[in-house]
């Protein structure tokens, strides 16, 4: 039995019964007539997937991925180069809808387009999220998914290197050897080079009488690449002798369901596709986290912006070609802050109290179906509870010497994605929704307002830092949600639209 995973270029066909196909890389005679799994999208969960079937030698697993292998970039392999793969070639380049929640911005929408998937987009960071996060996936109806039970799997991913003791001493690192793995295939450590800056915050922050657990490891994946082989497309059909597996990311995962007939079937009539099971919760619940950025100018000798001098650049990058050392095996973000509500906030009662008194339904798009209102009304009570709660964040700041990124971390508002057409070549209609519900703009609002406490911390002094975006004087309620609505984008954390559902089209 042949044991491999193949890549290839797709177009897609009806999925309940088969895969018509436009490929490159493989030749015709290595391509099967069927397989016992068909695993759709290439990115982390299904090459992850695929990884696990194929260990059965008895079984032979295909992988279809839209884009190719990369090329090993420098913003691809280089820690300090990372996030520069957005808006070329491995990049969808798609957008979201605009909506009136953002003053009628269109924004970009990242997504993976390259064997890897949106990984390859990102900043390298590697952590996971606080275990009251996905014991709450349990309270929704998903056993098997609390935190507990995934443990086992965060472990058996990850091969860990712990920080060296100069580094672990001059920054208190400390990690916990328990929880991380020792032999899987995702390499993770903490980078040899932090910004000098990120002592000032350390600082600023245990000031404000935070704890700073050093346990969210700035990871390097590294994986082994499959040779490409190039050639002209031809047309092949394929079916999947067992299961095809959907793990085409949350924007094309549930177009892909509502093009083959698995949908809400008054969408699905209106894109002339015939429905097969009416399941009106695909494409719906779709939730992106929202980011702003406040930025500070520093008086620090080495910074990140020291980057853009090009006798500094040529030097960093020749100290990291012959040793792996200096600024460039820092990615996006040296240190981070995740943070409940009640922690860092005045206001943690009367957001508490505002989000009581909405059932948050009127935030939901217009033509919601029923059963997934009812399903967002037991995510609201969930989302309620989070916002008292001391063990889950709300609130996640990124330090990049100077420049917060502020990500809200459990967002009330939802969107969707939509087919617009029979074709999955057809970019859906995707809605972010982001900051669409008041109660995401007051937890975003509320983070300004905190990491400005950081930033006006006695440890932060000597550094002089002068906020340039928003502004100090950008203060007030009213200010800060005009700020919000008119700059907040997206961070790449998006879920929701195909996740755990039933029958009866909740979705969870």
């Amino acid at each position: 039995m042949l044991r491999k995973i193949y890549s290839t270029i797709i177009a897609f066909s009806n999925l309940s019964f088969s895969l018509a196909l436009h490929y490159v890389g493989l030749s015709e005679i290595e391509i099967l007539p069927d397989y016992d799994y068909v695993v759709v999208g290439g990115g982390t969960s299904g090459l992850t997937v695929a990884n696990r079937l194929s260990e059965n030698p008895g079984v032979t697993v295909l992988v279809l991925e839209a884009g190719d292998f990369d090329a090993n970039e420098d913003f691809l392999t280089i820690p300090g180069l990372a996030g520069g793969a957005v808006g070329t070639k491995y990049d969808w380049n798609r957008t979201y809808i605009a909506t009136e929640a953002v003053n009628g911005r269109t924004l970009p929408a990242p997504l993976g387009k390259v064997v890897g998937g949106s990984t390859k987009l990102n900043q390298m960071t590697f952590n996971r999220g606080s275990s009251s996060d996905y014991d709450r996936w349990v309270e929704l109806g998903n056993e098997g998914w609390g935190w507990e039970a995934l443990l086992p799997y965060f472990k058996k991913n990850e091969l860990f290197t712990p920080p060296n003791k100069e580094i672990a001493k001059e920054y208190n690192i400390t990690f916990d050897p328990s929880v991380h793995g020792t032999s899987g295939y995702v390499h993770s450590s903490y980078s040899p080079f932090f910004w000098p800056t990120t002592k000032n915050l350390v600082r600023a922050v245990k000031e404000l009488g935070i704890d700073i657990a050093f346990d969210h490891a700035n990871g390097s994946p590294l994986g082994g690449y499959f040779n490409p082989h190039s050639q002209n497309p031809v047309s092949v059909t394929l079916r999947a002798r067992k299961e095809v597996i959907l793990a085409a990311g949350s924007v094309h995962t549930p177009q892909i369901l509502q093009v083959s007939g698995i949908g809400d079937s008054t969408l699905l009539s209106s894109i002339n596709v015939t429905t097969i099971v009416d399941l009106p919760g695909v494409g719906q619940n779709f939730q992106e986290h929202a980011l702003v950025k406040v930025t500070n100018k520093l008086k620090a000798p080495l910074q990140r912006s020291n980057l853009s001098d090009a006798t500094f650049a040529a030097e960093v990058r020749e100290e990291y070609e012959k040793y792996r050392k200096g600024p460039l095996t820092s990615p996006l973000g040296d240190f981070l802050v995740f943070m409940p509500l009640s922690n860092f906030s005045d206001a943690s009662s009367d957001i508490y109290q505002e989000a009581t008194n909405q059932d948050g339904t009127e935030f939901l798009p217009a033509d919601t179906p029923i059963q997934v209102i009812e399903g967002y009304k037991r995510q609201h009570k969930v989302l309620n509870d989070r916002l008292l709660s001391s063990k889950s964040a709300i609130l996640e700041i990124i330090w990049d010497d100077g420049e917060m990124l502020i990500g809200l971390q459990h967002p009330y508002s939802r969107g969707s994605i939509k087919a617009t057409s029979p074709s999955t070549f057809d970019a859906p209609a995707a809605d972010a929704a982001l900051v669409k519900n008041p109660l995401d703009v007051a937890i975003l609002a509320e983070s300004i307002r905190f990491s400005r406490r950081i930033v006006n911390a006695a440890a932060m002094n000597i550094l002089e830092p002068l906020e340039v975006v928003p502004g100090a004087g950008v203060t007030s309620d009213e200010a800060l949600e005009k700020f919000i609505r008119s700059t907040a984008a997206d961070i790449i954390k998006r879920s929701g639209p195909s996740l755990k559902m039933h029958q009866d089209g909740f979705v969870h």
